[in-house]
Protein backbone atom coordinates (compact mmCIF):
# COMPACT_ATOMS: atom_id res chain seq x y z
CA UNK A 1 0.00 0.00 0.00
CA UNK A 2 1.28 3.45 -0.91
CA UNK A 3 2.44 5.48 2.07
CA UNK A 4 1.12 9.03 2.50
CA UNK A 5 3.09 9.58 5.71
CA UNK A 6 5.44 12.25 4.39
CA UNK A 7 3.56 13.45 1.31
CA UNK A 8 2.73 17.14 1.58
CA UNK A 9 1.87 17.99 -1.99
CA UNK A 10 -1.26 18.12 -4.13
CA UNK A 11 -2.50 14.66 -5.07
CA UNK A 12 -4.99 15.54 -7.81
CA UNK A 13 -5.10 18.10 -10.59
CA UNK A 14 -7.66 20.76 -9.75
CA UNK A 15 -9.70 20.91 -13.01
CA UNK A 16 -10.19 17.15 -13.50
CA UNK A 17 -9.37 15.58 -10.11
CA UNK A 18 -6.92 13.11 -11.66
CA UNK A 19 -3.77 11.62 -10.15
CA UNK A 20 -2.21 11.70 -13.62
CA UNK A 21 -3.51 14.27 -16.10
CA UNK A 22 -1.73 14.84 -19.39
CA UNK A 23 -3.75 17.99 -20.03
CA UNK A 24 -2.73 19.67 -16.76
CA UNK A 25 0.75 18.08 -16.75
CA UNK A 26 0.06 16.74 -13.28
CA UNK A 27 1.17 13.26 -12.14
CA UNK A 28 1.66 11.92 -8.61
CA UNK A 29 3.01 8.39 -8.35
CA UNK A 30 4.14 5.88 -5.76
CA UNK A 31 7.58 4.32 -5.99
CA UNK A 32 8.32 0.60 -5.83
CA UNK A 33 8.60 0.82 -2.03
CA UNK A 34 5.14 2.34 -1.80
CA UNK A 35 6.51 5.72 -0.71
CA UNK A 36 5.06 8.76 -2.51
CA UNK A 37 7.79 11.40 -3.01
CA UNK A 38 6.92 15.07 -2.92
CA UNK A 39 7.18 16.86 -6.29
CA UNK A 40 9.22 19.73 -4.86
CA UNK A 41 12.08 17.50 -3.69
CA UNK A 42 14.94 15.93 -5.66
CA UNK A 43 13.98 12.44 -4.45
CA UNK A 44 11.45 11.78 -7.21
CA UNK A 45 10.95 8.52 -9.05
CA UNK A 46 13.89 8.13 -11.44
CA UNK A 47 13.97 6.60 -14.89
CA UNK A 48 16.69 5.88 -17.44
CA UNK A 49 17.01 8.13 -20.47
CA UNK A 50 16.70 5.03 -22.61
CA UNK A 51 13.03 4.90 -21.57
CA UNK A 52 12.32 7.77 -23.97
CA UNK A 53 13.97 6.26 -27.07
CA UNK A 54 11.52 5.62 -29.91
CA UNK A 55 11.77 3.86 -33.24
CA UNK A 56 12.91 6.28 -35.97
CA UNK A 57 10.24 6.91 -38.57
CA UNK A 58 10.89 7.45 -42.28
CA UNK A 59 7.29 7.98 -43.28
CA UNK A 60 4.80 10.35 -44.81
CA UNK A 61 2.17 11.63 -42.41
CA UNK A 62 -1.14 9.84 -42.93
CA UNK A 63 -4.09 8.40 -41.04
CA UNK A 64 -2.44 5.32 -39.57
CA UNK A 65 -4.08 3.49 -36.71
CA UNK A 66 -1.24 4.53 -34.41
CA UNK A 67 -1.65 8.22 -35.19
CA UNK A 68 -5.42 8.17 -34.81
CA UNK A 69 -5.30 6.02 -31.69
CA UNK A 70 -7.67 3.26 -32.82
CA UNK A 71 -5.75 0.65 -30.84
CA UNK A 72 -4.92 2.56 -27.65
CA UNK A 73 -7.60 0.73 -25.64
CA UNK A 74 -6.37 -2.74 -26.58
CA UNK A 75 -3.93 -4.96 -24.77
CA UNK A 76 -0.28 -4.71 -25.90
CA UNK A 77 -0.60 -8.15 -27.52
CA UNK A 78 -3.66 -7.11 -29.54
CA UNK A 79 -2.06 -3.79 -30.50
CA UNK A 80 0.78 -5.68 -32.17
CA UNK A 81 -1.68 -7.95 -33.96
CA UNK A 82 -3.65 -4.99 -35.26
CA UNK A 83 -0.54 -3.32 -36.59
CA UNK A 84 0.00 -6.29 -38.91
CA UNK A 85 -3.41 -5.97 -40.58
CA UNK A 86 -4.96 -3.49 -42.95
CA UNK A 87 -7.52 -1.30 -41.19
CA UNK A 88 -10.64 0.11 -42.82
CA UNK A 89 -10.23 3.65 -44.12
CA UNK A 90 -11.25 6.14 -41.44
CA UNK A 91 -12.02 9.76 -42.24
CA UNK A 92 -11.18 12.34 -39.62
CA UNK A 93 -10.89 16.08 -39.30
CA UNK A 94 -7.35 17.42 -39.28
CA UNK A 95 -7.05 20.49 -37.11
CA UNK A 96 -4.17 22.98 -37.29
CA UNK A 97 -4.02 24.79 -33.96
CA UNK A 98 -1.79 27.85 -33.66
CA UNK A 99 -1.08 28.64 -30.00
CA UNK A 100 -0.56 32.32 -29.25
CA UNK A 101 1.12 31.43 -25.93
CA UNK A 102 3.64 28.94 -27.37
CA UNK A 103 3.76 30.70 -30.73
CA UNK A 104 3.94 27.24 -32.27
CA UNK A 105 1.44 25.49 -34.53
CA UNK A 106 0.24 22.13 -33.27
CA UNK A 107 -1.66 19.43 -35.06
CA UNK A 108 -4.62 17.48 -33.76
CA UNK A 109 -6.06 14.43 -35.56
CA UNK A 110 -9.71 14.37 -34.61
CA UNK A 111 -10.27 18.11 -34.57
CA UNK A 112 -10.30 18.56 -30.77
CA UNK A 113 -8.56 21.68 -29.48
CA UNK A 114 -5.63 20.98 -27.19
CA UNK A 115 -4.67 22.71 -23.94
CA UNK A 116 -1.62 24.96 -23.49
CA UNK A 117 1.15 24.07 -22.82
CA UNK A 118 0.48 20.34 -22.98
CA UNK A 119 -1.21 20.23 -26.40
CA UNK A 120 -1.75 16.51 -25.96
CA UNK A 121 -4.12 14.92 -28.48
CA UNK A 122 -6.80 12.30 -27.90
CA UNK A 123 -4.29 9.59 -28.91
CA UNK A 124 -1.89 10.76 -26.15
CA UNK A 125 0.58 12.29 -28.60
CA UNK A 126 1.42 15.89 -29.44
CA UNK A 127 2.49 17.14 -32.87
CA UNK A 128 4.52 20.24 -33.70
CA UNK A 129 4.50 21.44 -37.30
CA UNK A 130 7.25 23.12 -39.30
CA UNK A 131 7.21 24.21 -42.95
CA UNK A 132 10.46 24.57 -44.92
CA UNK A 133 10.21 27.34 -47.52
CA UNK A 134 13.23 27.81 -49.85
CA UNK A 135 13.29 31.31 -51.31
CA UNK A 136 16.75 31.75 -52.86
CA UNK A 137 19.40 29.62 -54.57
CA UNK A 138 22.87 30.97 -55.29
CA UNK A 139 26.31 29.73 -56.21
CA UNK A 140 29.96 30.41 -55.60
CA UNK A 141 32.91 28.73 -57.25
CA UNK A 142 32.62 25.69 -55.01
CA UNK A 143 29.23 25.89 -53.30
CA UNK A 144 25.53 25.72 -54.09
CA UNK A 145 23.48 27.60 -51.49
CA UNK A 146 19.83 27.23 -50.52
CA UNK A 147 18.31 30.01 -48.39
CA UNK A 148 15.19 28.82 -46.61
CA UNK A 149 12.95 29.83 -43.73
CA UNK A 150 11.66 27.27 -41.25
CA UNK A 151 8.16 28.41 -40.27
CA UNK A 152 6.70 27.13 -36.99
CA UNK A 153 3.48 29.04 -37.48
CA UNK A 154 2.08 32.23 -38.98
CA UNK A 155 2.42 34.72 -36.14
CA UNK A 156 3.19 38.40 -35.87
CA UNK A 157 5.73 38.91 -34.54
CA UNK A 158 7.19 35.66 -35.78
CA UNK A 159 7.46 32.56 -33.63
CA UNK A 160 10.72 32.57 -31.64
CA UNK A 161 11.45 29.21 -33.28
CA UNK A 162 11.03 30.46 -36.85
CA UNK A 163 14.50 30.77 -38.37
CA UNK A 164 16.25 31.26 -41.69
CA UNK A 165 19.40 29.45 -42.75
CA UNK A 166 21.71 29.37 -45.74
CA UNK A 167 22.55 25.69 -46.34
CA UNK A 168 25.43 24.71 -48.61
CA UNK A 169 26.29 21.73 -50.77
CA UNK A 170 29.10 20.79 -53.11
CA UNK A 171 28.39 21.02 -56.84
CA UNK A 172 28.78 17.77 -58.73
CA UNK A 173 28.67 16.82 -62.40
CA UNK A 174 24.92 16.44 -62.63
CA UNK A 175 22.06 18.63 -63.79
CA UNK A 176 21.20 21.99 -62.28
CA UNK A 177 18.04 20.60 -60.67
CA UNK A 178 20.03 17.73 -59.18
CA UNK A 179 22.45 20.21 -57.58
CA UNK A 180 19.63 22.41 -56.29
CA UNK A 181 17.97 19.33 -54.80
CA UNK A 182 21.22 18.54 -52.97
CA UNK A 183 21.20 22.03 -51.42
CA UNK A 184 17.53 21.66 -50.54
CA UNK A 185 18.21 18.33 -48.81
CA UNK A 186 20.92 20.15 -46.82
CA UNK A 187 18.22 22.63 -45.78
CA UNK A 188 15.93 19.83 -44.56
CA UNK A 189 18.83 18.37 -42.56
CA UNK A 190 19.50 21.79 -41.03
CA UNK A 191 15.85 22.09 -40.05
CA UNK A 192 16.08 18.79 -38.15
CA UNK A 193 19.24 20.03 -36.41
CA UNK A 194 17.44 23.29 -35.54
CA UNK A 195 14.64 21.26 -33.93
CA UNK A 196 17.15 19.42 -31.75
CA UNK A 197 19.18 22.48 -30.76
CA UNK A 198 16.42 25.10 -30.40
CA UNK A 199 12.92 23.59 -30.30
CA UNK A 200 13.70 20.87 -27.74
CA UNK A 201 14.95 23.30 -25.04
CA UNK A 202 12.11 25.69 -25.94
CA UNK A 203 9.46 23.03 -25.33
CA UNK A 204 11.16 22.18 -22.01
CA UNK A 205 10.95 25.82 -20.94
CA UNK A 206 7.27 26.07 -21.92
CA UNK A 207 6.15 23.29 -19.56
CA UNK A 208 8.51 24.08 -16.69
CA UNK A 209 6.14 26.37 -14.74
CA UNK A 210 3.09 24.11 -15.31
CA UNK A 211 4.59 20.71 -14.58
CA UNK A 212 3.66 19.13 -11.23
CA UNK A 213 5.01 15.61 -10.82
CA UNK A 214 7.29 13.34 -8.82
CA UNK A 215 8.07 11.17 -11.87
CA UNK A 216 11.08 11.75 -14.12
CA UNK A 217 9.37 9.77 -16.84
CA UNK A 218 6.23 11.92 -16.79
CA UNK A 219 8.35 15.08 -16.73
CA UNK A 220 10.29 13.88 -19.76
CA UNK A 221 7.14 12.97 -21.68
CA UNK A 222 5.52 16.33 -20.89
CA UNK A 223 7.65 18.27 -23.38
CA UNK A 224 8.31 15.61 -26.01
CA UNK A 225 6.45 15.69 -29.31
CA UNK A 226 6.23 14.25 -32.77
CA UNK A 227 7.41 16.46 -35.61
CA UNK A 228 5.46 17.00 -38.83
CA UNK A 229 7.67 18.52 -41.56
CA UNK A 230 6.11 20.16 -44.62
CA UNK A 231 8.60 20.07 -47.49
CA UNK A 232 8.58 21.09 -51.15
CA UNK A 233 11.34 18.65 -52.11
CA UNK A 234 11.00 16.83 -55.40
CA UNK A 235 8.72 13.86 -54.67
CA UNK A 236 11.19 11.30 -56.08
CA UNK A 237 13.99 12.78 -53.97
CA UNK A 238 11.79 12.65 -50.86
CA UNK A 239 10.93 9.03 -51.64
CA UNK A 240 14.63 8.15 -51.78
CA UNK A 241 15.28 9.95 -48.48
CA UNK A 242 12.59 7.89 -46.79
CA UNK A 243 13.79 4.56 -48.25
CA UNK A 244 17.58 4.89 -48.13
CA UNK A 245 17.94 3.69 -44.52
CA UNK A 246 16.83 0.23 -45.74
CA UNK A 247 19.20 0.19 -48.73
CA UNK A 248 22.89 -0.29 -49.45
CA UNK A 249 25.01 2.20 -51.38
CA UNK A 250 27.18 0.72 -54.15
CA UNK A 251 30.43 2.67 -54.46
CA UNK A 252 31.12 1.33 -57.95
CA UNK A 253 27.65 2.02 -59.34
CA UNK A 254 27.10 5.29 -57.46
CA UNK A 255 23.62 4.16 -56.51
CA UNK A 256 21.48 2.92 -53.65
CA UNK A 257 20.60 -0.72 -54.19
CA UNK A 258 17.38 -2.44 -53.25
CA UNK A 259 18.13 -6.16 -52.96
CA UNK A 260 15.81 -9.12 -53.16
CA UNK A 261 15.67 -11.95 -50.60
CA UNK A 262 18.67 -13.76 -52.09
CA UNK A 263 20.85 -10.65 -52.22
CA UNK A 264 20.56 -9.74 -55.89
CA UNK A 265 20.03 -6.13 -56.96
CA UNK A 266 16.47 -5.61 -58.12
CA UNK A 267 16.25 -1.80 -58.18
CA UNK A 268 18.69 1.13 -58.09
CA UNK A 269 18.41 4.74 -56.97
CA UNK A 270 21.29 6.67 -58.59
CA UNK A 271 23.24 9.00 -56.26
CA UNK A 272 26.40 11.03 -56.64
CA UNK A 273 28.86 11.16 -53.74
CA UNK A 274 27.41 14.52 -52.67
CA UNK A 275 23.87 13.13 -52.76
CA UNK A 276 24.98 10.12 -50.70
CA UNK A 277 26.50 12.40 -48.06
CA UNK A 278 23.32 14.48 -47.86
CA UNK A 279 21.12 11.39 -47.54
CA UNK A 280 23.37 9.91 -44.83
CA UNK A 281 23.21 13.21 -42.93
CA UNK A 282 19.42 13.11 -43.18
CA UNK A 283 19.26 9.56 -41.76
CA UNK A 284 21.65 10.57 -38.98
CA UNK A 285 19.39 13.46 -37.92
CA UNK A 286 16.22 11.34 -37.97
CA UNK A 287 17.95 8.70 -35.83
CA UNK A 288 19.30 11.29 -33.42
CA UNK A 289 15.85 12.78 -32.83
CA UNK A 290 14.48 9.27 -32.23
CA UNK A 291 17.09 8.81 -29.47
CA UNK A 292 15.57 11.91 -27.86
CA UNK A 293 12.08 10.44 -28.15
CA UNK A 294 10.97 12.41 -31.21
CA UNK A 295 9.59 10.77 -34.35
CA UNK A 296 9.47 12.70 -37.62
CA UNK A 297 6.80 12.54 -40.32
CA UNK A 298 6.70 14.33 -43.66
CA UNK A 299 4.06 16.05 -45.76
CA UNK A 300 4.85 16.86 -49.39
CA UNK A 301 3.53 20.19 -50.66
CA UNK A 302 3.72 21.80 -54.08
CA UNK A 303 6.40 24.41 -54.68
CA UNK A 304 5.14 27.90 -53.97
CA UNK A 305 5.75 30.83 -56.39
CA UNK A 306 8.81 32.07 -54.45
CA UNK A 307 10.43 28.64 -54.63
CA UNK A 308 9.74 28.35 -58.37
CA UNK A 309 11.06 31.87 -58.96
CA UNK A 310 14.23 31.11 -56.96
CA UNK A 311 15.01 28.09 -59.13
CA UNK A 312 14.42 30.05 -62.32
CA UNK A 313 16.57 32.94 -61.09
CA UNK A 314 19.42 30.54 -60.51
CA UNK A 315 19.79 30.19 -64.29
CA UNK A 316 20.36 33.94 -64.60
CA UNK A 317 23.33 34.06 -62.24
CA UNK A 318 26.92 34.14 -63.59
CA UNK A 319 27.81 30.68 -64.81
CA UNK A 320 30.80 30.06 -62.57
CA UNK A 321 29.84 26.40 -62.45
CA UNK A 322 28.83 24.42 -65.52
CA UNK A 323 25.95 21.97 -65.13
CA UNK A 324 25.89 19.34 -67.89
CA UNK A 325 22.97 17.17 -68.77
CA UNK A 326 22.01 14.95 -65.87
CA UNK A 327 24.47 12.15 -65.29
CA UNK A 328 21.60 10.40 -63.51
CA UNK A 329 18.12 10.56 -64.99
CA UNK A 330 15.58 11.44 -62.31
CA UNK A 331 13.09 9.16 -64.04
CA UNK A 332 15.18 6.30 -62.67
CA UNK A 333 13.58 6.96 -59.29
CA UNK A 334 10.35 5.44 -60.61
CA UNK A 335 9.57 1.91 -59.52
CA UNK A 336 9.68 0.48 -63.03
CA UNK A 337 13.13 1.86 -63.83
CA UNK A 338 16.67 0.81 -63.02
CA UNK A 339 16.03 -2.93 -62.77
CA UNK A 340 19.12 -5.07 -62.25
CA UNK A 341 19.41 -8.75 -61.50
CA UNK A 342 23.03 -9.40 -60.72
CA UNK A 343 25.04 -10.39 -57.71
CA UNK A 344 26.57 -7.71 -55.48
CA UNK A 345 29.95 -7.69 -53.75
CA UNK A 346 29.68 -6.92 -50.04
CA UNK A 347 32.97 -5.00 -50.04
CA UNK A 348 31.43 -2.58 -52.56
CA UNK A 349 28.46 -1.72 -50.35
CA UNK A 350 27.94 0.87 -47.62
CA UNK A 351 25.03 1.10 -45.22
CA UNK A 352 22.48 3.75 -46.12
CA UNK A 353 23.39 5.81 -43.06
CA UNK A 354 27.19 5.54 -43.50
CA UNK A 355 28.56 9.06 -42.83
CA UNK A 356 32.06 8.54 -44.22
CA UNK A 357 32.99 11.72 -46.07
CA UNK A 358 35.93 11.11 -48.41
CA UNK A 359 35.64 14.51 -50.10
CA UNK A 360 35.32 16.55 -46.86
CA UNK A 361 32.70 19.18 -46.00
CA UNK A 362 34.61 21.57 -43.77
CA UNK A 363 33.34 25.08 -44.51
CA UNK A 364 29.96 23.83 -45.72
CA UNK A 365 28.14 24.33 -42.42
CA UNK A 366 24.76 26.07 -42.58
CA UNK A 367 24.63 29.71 -41.46
CA UNK A 368 21.68 31.29 -39.67
CA UNK A 369 20.53 34.66 -41.03
CA UNK A 370 18.62 37.41 -39.23
CA UNK A 371 16.08 38.10 -41.99
CA UNK A 372 13.03 35.84 -42.32
CA UNK A 373 11.37 35.39 -45.66
CA UNK A 374 7.66 36.19 -45.62
CA UNK A 375 5.37 33.20 -46.10
CA UNK A 376 2.74 33.27 -48.77
CA UNK A 377 -0.51 31.33 -48.58
CA UNK A 378 -1.25 28.55 -46.13
CA UNK A 379 2.08 27.11 -44.98
CA UNK A 380 0.44 24.03 -43.46
CA UNK A 381 -1.61 22.39 -46.19
CA UNK A 382 -3.68 19.48 -44.91
CA UNK A 383 -2.02 16.05 -45.16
Amino acid sequence: MASMAHFQGRLYCMPHHRLTCWECLHSINAGISGHIPNPETQSGIRCKQSAFIVEPKFEMFHNTSAILGFHCGLSPEDQVKLADHMLPQFHTEFNNQPCEDCRLCYFSPGGQLTTHPSHICTNMERYVQVAIRPYKFSRTSNQIECSATFFFGEFYPASPMTASYVSKSKPDECSMDWNLDNAEIASVVECLRHVEKKLVPYRKSLVKDYLYTNSEYFAGKSWRFQLVVYTQLNEHVLKTLLEAHKLKFSKSRKAYIDRNTIGLAKKVFPASEERRYRISSFIYRINKLALLGIQVFFVHTERDPDHIKARRSFWEQPKGQVFPQAAFNESEYNDDQGQYDEELREDDLLDGDDLRDPTGHAGFESVETSTHHQSGGNIFDSP
